[in-house]
């Protein structure tokens, strides 16, 4: 069985929310695969040296996230420890469902945001959600947190 959790490796606290993934992931005797979409960059304004410079500099974040990826799957334990992916998107939330197909669950997290707050950063979750065609659990993140 293959959990997969769609994880922002940016966020604060990102081991406790790890934990919570671990949990189910023990429960239900699966491997945890993380992964990370974060949207493409796409220039096309812009001719010549810089765009590539700027390309350049994209592909040596998304490597850091690979690398930060790669030190959050080594906390799972190793029953559990599936694989990693940093991905870059036009749409965030269509390729977390897309690359859930294959799993049995996919868990990520949401902030809750209601409002303006949510009209204006949108809900990544609300879409996968939405469009995934494996089952979705949504962890809502506790207020207390940072």
């Amino acid at each position: 069985m293959r959990i997969l959790f769609a994880v922002d490796i940016r966020e604060p606290d990102l081991d406790r929310r790890l934990q919570d993934a671990v949990g189910w992931a023990t429960k239900m005797d699966a491997k945890l695969d993380l992964l990370f979409v974060t949207p493409e960059f796409v220039e096309t304004r812009y001719v010549g040296s810089h765009v590539a410079k700027l390309q350049r500099e994209v592909q040596e974040i998304l490597d850091h996230m690979r690398i930060d990826l790669e030190k959050l799957q080594m906390k799972i334990p190793e029953a559990h420890r599936g694989n990693s992916e940093v991905a870059t998107a036009p749409k965030v939330g269509e390729a977390i469902a897309k690359r859930a197909e294959g799993h049995e669950l996919l868990l990520l997290h949401t902030h809750g945001r209601t409002g303006l707050s949510k009209f204006f950063m949108g809900s990544v979750a609300e879409k996968v959600v939405r469009i995934a065609a494996v089952p979705t659990l949504v962890m809502r993140v506790p207020e207390d947190s940072p």
